[in-house]
């Protein structure tokens, strides 16, 4: 009888073993974003600022504002800085600017079609190299058309990083890491002043259920017909047929920029309304020159039911087994994979060698006998 005294593919199961750990250890590097050869060699980060502020007025320091008349030329200096710990390229050019759907100045992507202030802006550079902390003023020119209306036009100097940046890590525990390549962008205003007469003055065109939402919202349609900035402050009660408030909300639209046109979100905020009939009564109040209040009642219908943001939030938060599983990445099913086949092959061993200890002390104790 031949014993059996050691395991024959204990040696091939160790390095497999290995190998798993390895495999593993790669992907959790991959999946993390970490790297084991190259050192992070910081990057460049670029800000804008008026090279010349007006000491008179504080509000020059953060942006431009110029007071002009139409057919002039102005002329100035934007300074380009690296604030970030890299030498790095960076593209400037002008745009124009219009209203958030919630208020605030946007800016125009690179690729619109300039026709107002960025039509105007001519700069003496278009890009920069510079090294970390260096500084470089650019300097540019407005030209403001003949026959330009009188009121406040703006528009903007956008900073483009070249360099493709890494998204911030996230925050709290149990956030998975994903990193994304970001292209940085900074803005820089630049507000004209036409000489004239100052209008200001709100519309509405109406209100309409979103269909199309994941939730349930209403749309309020507001225009800036005036020439001036607004910031409008109200109200928008919802009430349903038989009379009853069913929500009311505060609003606070800032930088309201003239002549544009925004489709205001009011969405259902805590519980869900039914279908029928409702009627909106929205009030708001704007102007700093002439005070103006827009009071008007619009009514909208629902046709089909829905679910009220908070609702939707809290059914995203609870997920079951089958909605964590389809969570999860192709990595992550790849990682829990190998590790099962590592538990599994070192099981296997242990067992087998448990099994010769067996057979040992078995073939020992018929010897004796013997």
């Amino acid at each position: 009888m031949q014993l059996l005294t050691h395991f024959p593919y204990r040696r091939s199961i160790v390095r497999m073993s290995s190998i798993i750990l390895l495999f593993i250890a790669v992907l959790v590097m991959g999946a993390s974003g970490a790297h084991g050869i190259h050192a992070a060699g910081g990057s460049a980060n670029f800000s804008l600022q008026p090279d010349t502020p007006d000491p008179a007025n504080s509000l020059s320091q953060s942006y431009f504002i110029f007071n002009a008349a139409p057919a002039t030329i102005i002329s100035d200096h934007v300074r380009v800085t690296n604030t970030g710990t890299a030498r790095g390229t960076v593209n400037i050019y002008p745009v124009d600017a219009t209203t958030g759907s919630t208020g605030g100045i946007v800016y125009l992507d690179a690729s619109s079609r300039l026709h107002n202030v960025g039509k105007w802006i001519a700069l003496a550079k278009s890009n920069l190299t510079l090294n970390a902390g260096e500084s470089q003023d650019v300097a540019f020119i407005v030209f403001i058309p003949n026959g330009t209306t009188p009121g406040q036009h703006i528009g903007g100097i956008v900073a483009e990083n070249v360099s493709l940046q890494k998204s911030p890590p996230p925050s709290g525990r149990g956030s998975i890491k994903i990193n994304l390549l970001l292209k940085k962008l900074y803005a820089l205003p630049i507000v004209v002043n036409i000489s004239g007469p100052i209008k200001e003055h709100l519309t509405t065109s109406g209100v309409i259920f979103d269909s199309k939402s994941p939730y349930q919202r209403i749309l309020i349609g507001l225009r800036n017909t005036g020439n001036t900035i607004l910031y409008p402050v109200g109200n928008a009660t919802i009430i349903n047929s038989r009379g009853i408030v069913v929500q009311s909300t505060q609003l606070n639209i800032s930088a309201f920029l003239p002549h544009t046109s925004i489709e205001y979100p009011l969405n259902i905020a805590k519980r869900s309304l039914l279908v029928g009939q409702y009627s909106v009564r929205l009030m708001l109040d704007y102007g700093k020159q002439t005070k103006g209040i827009l009071t008007t009642v619009f009514t909208f219908s629902i046709h089909s039911p829905g679910r009220s943001l908070s609702t939707l939030a809290s059914q995203a938060l609870v997920q079951g087994p089958a909605d964590f599983l389809r969570s999860l990445a192709l990595w992550q099913y790849a990682l829990a994979g190998l590790a099962l086949l590592l538990v599994g092959s070192a099981l296997f061993f242990w067992v087998q060698k448990a099994y010769t200890l067996v057979i040992t002390a078995r073939h020992k104790g018929k010897s004796r006998q013997a």
